[in-house]
């Protein structure tokens, strides 16, 4: 299936997996909410950059427990989109960019309402994207989407981090990104 999932992908959707699989940032969301800019954003940032740490701290406990191997580990007719690091090796489940990209949207989703379903469409096409790049199977997805859904309710609920999110956003509002 994943070699199938590789051929049938035209070179679009490979050029996307390919900018995923190396933007590890919130910044990947800029191709769906006009005028997000990171860089601009400096609150947003750090917020989100506390999300990304949460994610990847909560995934590679599970990722060293379970130790399982990538889809190019088994099967030597799918190759990767982008050079494995070694460190990643037999690290499949769950996938971290999953993780990451929905404990992202889902926060994200949470500051600008009115954008959501963009959001997680965006959210969902990053996590598929490591289908297609064959870094991982759908179970690791899944598996990333779970796991990515739960990072982001506990850090919604936390008193800290809604303080955090009520400074973001400000910074939004300010940004014109929030009506």
């Amino acid at each position: 299936m994943l070699e199938q999932i590789q051929k049938d992908g035209g070179d679009a959707q490979k050029a996307l997996a390919i900018s995923d699989a190396t933007n590890e940032t919130v910044a990947f969301f800029a191709d769906t909410i006009s005028s997000f800019d990171i860089a601009k954003l400096p609150k947003t940032k750090a917020l989100f950059e506390k999300v990304k740490y949460n994610a990847g701290y909560e995934s590679k406990l599970f990722k060293n427990h379970f130790m399982s191997k990538r889809p190019y580990q088994v099967d030597h007719d799918i190759h990767a989109c982008v050079a494995p690091k070694p460190s990643n090796l037999d690290r499949s489940y769950p996938s971290g960019h999953t993780t990451m990209s929905y404990a992202m949207g889902i926060v994200l989703a949470e500051l600008i309402p009115q954008k959501s379903k963009e959001i997680m469409e965006r959210t969902r096409l990053y996590g598929e994207n490591r289908i297609n790049c064959g870094a991982h199977f759908p179970a690791d997805v899944v598996g990333g989407q779970v796991l990515g859904t739960l990072v982001a309710k506990e850090l919604i609920n936390n008193q800290e981090f809604k303080l955090l999110m009520n400074e973001v956003r400000d910074e939004l509002v300010e940004a014109e990104l929030i009506q």
